[in-house]
Order: C-alpha cells, then sequence, then structure tokens
C-alpha cells in the first residue's frame, strides 16, 4: 500500500504522521510515507554510518562458489582473492569488516559486494534486483554530483516462469530438501541452481541458462549429469 508498498502488518507497526495533521497518511501524504519508511528500514536494523555496498569487479578466475549472501568474508580476505572496486582500486572498507558478493544477473551481468544494511531493504523485498534499485537510487540522491550511468551486461538468455518452475521441480525430484515451486527466481531458487550447477559442473553463479536447462533434460538417473560412454564393440572376424 502506499508509496512504498507497505503490507497492512507494515502500516500497523511502522507508519507514522509527520506532517502534523495526526494521522499516518501513506498514500497522499509524501512525508508521511518518507517518514514511514525511514522508520520501518530503522526499525529493521539499517545502521547510517554503514554503506549498504558497492560495483565492484572481479578478477578472471573467480571461483563463483564464492558468491551469495550467505558466504561472507573479511575485506581483507576479498582482496587476497583479487576483488577490487569497479574501477580496478583498492577496496575502500575496513580490513575486518566482512561483506558478501551478489551476481544479480549471473556472471555476465554486474557484480556487487553488499553488507549488513544492504540484507535489511531484503528483509523488506527479497528480491536482489529491487534491493539494487533502492540503495543505487539511494546513491544518486545523496551524491548530486553523480552522474548518471546506465548499467551494461553481455546479452545472455533470460529464463521465462514455465522454465524456472522446470528447474524448480527437477531440485525437489533430485534433492531431499525442498522448495516451493512457483516459477519465481528467488533466493530459495538461486541456492538451488548453484546446488545443480555444482552438480553439473557449470559456472556456480545462481543464475539459471540454457545450458542447465539442457543438462537437466537431458538428465539420466543411472549417470546423473554425465554423458554415458557407449559400450565398445566386439570386433568381427
Amino acid at each position: 500500500m502506499g508509496h512504498f508498498q507497505f503490507m497492512p502488518s507494515t502500516y500497523n507497526n511502522y507508519a507514522v504522521d509527520y506532517d502534523g495533521d495526526k494521522v499516518p497518511d501513506i498514500w497522499n501524504s509524501f512525508p508521511d510515507a518518507m517518514a514511514s519508511a525511514e522508520n520501518y528500514l530503522t526499525k529493521l536494523g539499517w545502521k547510517h554510518d554503514e554503506p549498504w555496498g558497492m560495483r565492484i569487479q572481479l578478477p578472471w578466475d573467480f571461483d563463483l562458489k564464492n558468491t551469495g549472501r550467505k558466504n561472507t568474508k573479511k575485506i581483507n580476505e576479498w582482496k587476497k582473492l583479487g576483488v577490487t572496486t569497479y574501477s580496478g582500486s583498492k577496496l575502500p572498507y575496513d580490513d575486518d569488516m566482512k561483506g558478501a558478493i551478489i551476481l544479480p544477473d549471473g556472471r555476465k551481468g554486474p557484480a556487487y559486494m553488499v553488507f549488513s544494511n544492504f540484507n535489511r531493504v531484503m528483509i523488506w523485498n527479497r528480491s536482489d534486483n529491487y534491493a539494487i534499485a533502492v540503495v543505487t537510487l539511494a546513491d544518486y540522491i545523496a551524491d548530486s554530483n553523480k552522474k548518471w550511468t546506465p548499467l551494461t551486461a553481455e546479452q545472455q538468455y533470460t529464463m521465462n516462469s514455465d522454465e524456472i518452475l522446470q528447474i524448480q521441480k527437477f531440485y525437489n525430484k533430485i534433492s531431499s530438501k525442498k522448495i516451493k515451486e512457483d516459477g519465481r527466481l528467488g533466493p530459495q531458487t538461486r541456492e538451488c541452481v548453484k546446488f545443480l550447477q555444482h552438480k553439473a559442473r557449470l559456472p556456480e553463479d545462481g543464475y539459471p541458462d540454457y545450458r542447465l536447462l539442457n543438462k537437466i533434460q537431458n538428465y539420466d538417473a543411472e549417470h546423473g549429469f554425465k554423458v554415458p560412454v557407449p559400450t565398445k564393440k566386439a570386433r568381427t572376424k
């Protein structure tokens, strides 16, 4: 509901009156809506003196198994793995600060290092792309001198909901853990994609593509993702 997509329970718990009319109106009063959003983020644990993260550059030989919001490492460890800012300079944060690396659009898209503040936005909406849009826009608002730069990425195959559903069903078929079959590429589905990519010996970026789908469609219960070697025919005299 309102300017910032509040749920009814969120409105009841976090909406505030900011314009002084004693009514928290997140629909018609933008000051109320902004103040309510700030109150909600603060209560979720947003720290005003800490960054959300930044866009980064990965070395060509980076092991994609290290990506994902659950795979946190100290900045010093990321530096040793060759991670730099997007411009190629040294990461600016304290060496003991912990962060994770995410690839919202897979290995061919932009890479980001994210901290706890980013996870607070993810509580609001569990979508990497949604959170990236929010924090990136916030950066532009905070720095009026920052020039707007459109994102660029290599063209790649984009899964539709039916294909993602096919991957989810396949995962539930071969794994003891189960996920919701909804055709959406959410955090749980990304983790299951990484699991399947590992099994299929594909780059583990958590982003499904036609190669993974092809592997799934040719999966053999006896041999798994491996291509069975044909039996050598006996020579005839």
